[in-house]
């Protein structure tokens, strides 16, 4: 956390001491649209695995979450660091022929990212710009699950069970809507993430199928590439060309 600190307080020094068109701070809401080939896999064999569900797990598809940047442009370049939030949670349940209780397990999925980024001016007007854009971007892909019984979950919070590096590129496409009269706009930013790294799904398996897992590939991990966009509400601060 120490480190995007003092990148964020290095950004903010370099955007205010050069930028010629403003310097912005904006906060919004994430929707996207992830391949998660790997993981649904895996869920997949849970509810096939399971012929007493009367609820099956649902797959992983569109993660969702807050996010915030801090940047600035000139007239022919942007530049921001970005944090995006993504997360899913599903659960599945039935009565359990074991005991005749409802079980019931959740599971949850979370990939946060840093992106830091860099663009350049496709077209601008008093009330719109228009930016074309590649970050860089750095987090953790986590899976979390807990079970419960009647409606009873033990352990309450959610235990993680794998741990995953995520280092990435996006390529995104920022529109800026603002008024001359008013020190804000609006941020749209559509955009899709390519991870470098494969997703390692095995201990998630071997955790939640653990009477089954053994049969099924050692090698199912997989790229969780991701598309989305960002909807946000920022303030400027304007400065003379």
């Amino acid at each position: 956390m120490k480190k995007y600190l003092l990148l964020t307080a290095a950004l903010f020094s370099f955007t205010t001491t050069f930028s010629q068109s403003h310097f912005y701070l904006n906060f919004g809401y994430n929707l996207g649209y992830a391949k998660m080939g790997g993981l649904n896999y895996v869920v997949g064999r849970y509810n096939e695995t399971r012929t007493w569900l009367t609820k099956p797990m649902g797959n992983f598809t569109f993660p969702n979450g807050f996010c915030a940047s801090l940047g600035g442009s000139s007239r022919k370049l942007m530049y921001d660091i970005t944090w995006v939030g993504r997360h899913m949670t599903r659960n599945g349940g039935g009565v359990q022929p074991i005991n005749g209780m409802y079980g019931e397990r959740e599971l949850k999925w979370r990939m946060n990212s840093f992106n830091v980024g860099f663009g350049a001016a496709l077209g601008q007007t008093r009330k719109l710009r228009v930016n074309l854009g590649l970050s860089f971007d750095f987090g953790y892909e986590r899976v979390f699950t807990r079970v419960g019984e009647n409606g009873v979950f033990n352990p309450a919070e959610f235990e993680e069970i794998q741990k995953n590096l995520l280092v990435g590129s996006s390529i995104f496409v920022q529109i800026i809507l603002s008024t001359e009269n008013l020190p804000g706009g609006i941020f749209i930013r559509p955009y899709v993430q390519f991870p470098y790294l494969k997703t390692d799904i095995y201990r998630v398996n071997e955790w939640i199928n653990p009477t089954t897992y053994f049969n099924d590939p050692v090698d199912n991990d997989t790229y969780s590439w991701n598309t989305g966009v960002q909807l946000a509400i920022g303030l400027f601060r304007r400065r003379s060309d």
